[in-house]
């Protein structure tokens, strides 16, 4: 007869604990982490002490505002807006600097590396750090002195990068603000403004700069899906009551365009000096996916002849074009999955190859060390490069 072991109980069938309990065991995602990895954490000093500032230079003067969801605790990136003595803005994207409190093979580092990632669940998230790092001491949260790792955007009036600066910061948070508050102001900016708040002209301008920046991309062949996300909606016992579409905003795309700048910039700069990097690479479609859509759109009377050979050959610009095209239509959310599911899948690679849907030259993820194990590997690289490491040496 067939014979078996019992591995693990989860609870009582149809209990939400044990469904939960379940699923992270099917996926082999552990939600407890190792005695070493707690005590490693629990050992690092809970504060950052005013010898910190030694060897960062110190942005706690200026105004740093965090944007994420409204129930995000890990807030590993801020942005700030300034203008410098030229008239260009300076646009500093500041992300938490997690690499100085995860040295490399330690305990925290190697269970780090095996997660790879925070996991988000409907109601809880299982972060790729002990909560001690991830939720406190490596969070941005306001009023708190961080390390940061920081990148000066300098952006001239019509959002194109002039230069930049690469170097680590201390820094403290403004304000904590949600993507629905983050709306609210620029929604009524000149309510906001009038008030006489540091925030609402800066995130006017980030926004304006940031759809400068989304139109030189589509112009360079960048490819937005629009994409809906849904949210499941839980009452205060846990259980779903509702689920609420989630669309790009404002808000989303200031935060969207500040860190795809970032990355770019990062991933450029380690590439012309010769330096390792870890890419985020995004082919090309095939062909053949691409085609086997023509039979579909051609059921539309917006689709043309000649969009079929240029579709075919992964011309972004076509692309563009149907989705514009489709976009106001009762298809619109058709012809956009049908699209995204011919894109291939983003991946990791160490030689750059670039970053279709984007439009970019050079692509790799910078801006969450605290929840993807990729950006702390860029984190330590960068950090390596600035004190004065040599490329042959790493």
């Amino acid at each position: 007869p067939p014979m078996g072991s019992l591995r693990e109980v989860f609870g009582p069938a149809g209990d939400r604990e044990s469904a939960v309990a379940a699923l992270l065991y099917q996926y082999e995602i552990d939600r407890e982490f190792p005695d070493a990895v707690m005590l490693e954490a629990k050992a690092t000093p809970q504060s950052v002490e005013e010898s910190a500032v030694a060897g960062r230079l110190d942005l706690r003067d200026k105004v740093v505002i965090t944007i994420d969801g409204a129930s995000s605790k890990d807030l590993d990136d801020a942005v700030s807006l300034e203008q410098d003595e030229k008239g260009n803005w300076v646009l500093g994207v500041h992300i938490a600097d997690v690499s100085h409190y995860v040295p490399w093979g330690s305990s925290v580092d190697l269970d780090a590396r095996r997660r790879a990632t925070s996991v988000y669940l409907a109601d809880r998230v299982v972060p790729m750090l002990p909560p001690a790092l991830s939720d406190e001491l490596c969070s941005l949260a306001p009023g708190a002195e961080r390390r940061s790792m920081t990148a000066d955007l300098f952006l001239n009036d019509e959002g194109e990068l002039v230069r930049f600066s690469l170097y680590p910061a201390l820094i403290r948070s403004d304000a904590r603000l949600s993507y629905g508050e983050a709306d609210d102001i620029l929604i009524d900016y000149k309510a906001a403004i009038a008030a006489g708040g540091d925030i609402a002209w800066r995130l006017v301008e980030c926004s304006r700069l940031a759809r400068a920046r989304e139109a030189a991309r589509a112009r360079a062949g960048g490819i937005d899906f629009a994409t809906t996300e849904a949210k499941v909606v839980l009452d205060a016992e846990g259980r779903p009551t509702d689920i609420a579409l989630r669309r790009k905003t404002e808000a989303t795309r200031l935060v969207e365009e500040a860190m795809i700048l970032a990355n770019e910039t990062v991933a450029g700069y380690l590439e012309r000096r010769g330096f390792p990097c870890l890419y985020r690479v995004h082919e090309p479609p095939a062909s053949d996916a691409l085609g086997s859509l023509i039979p579909v759109f051609q059921e539309f009377d917006w689709f043309e002849r000649p969009m079929e050979a240029r579709l075919v050959a992964g011309d972004p610009k076509v692309i563009q074009e149907i989705l514009a095209a489709s976009a106001p239509r009762s298809e619109g959310e058709l012809v956009s999955s049908l699209l995204l599911r011919a894109m291939k899948r983003a991946d990791y690679r160490p030689e750059n190859q670039g970053h279709y849907g984007l439009a970019s030259e050079a692509y790799c993820h910078f801006t969450s060390p605290i929840r993807r194990y990729p950006d702390l590997a860029i984190h330590r690289i960068l950090t390596e490069m600035l004190n004065g490491v040599s490329a042959s040496q790493l």
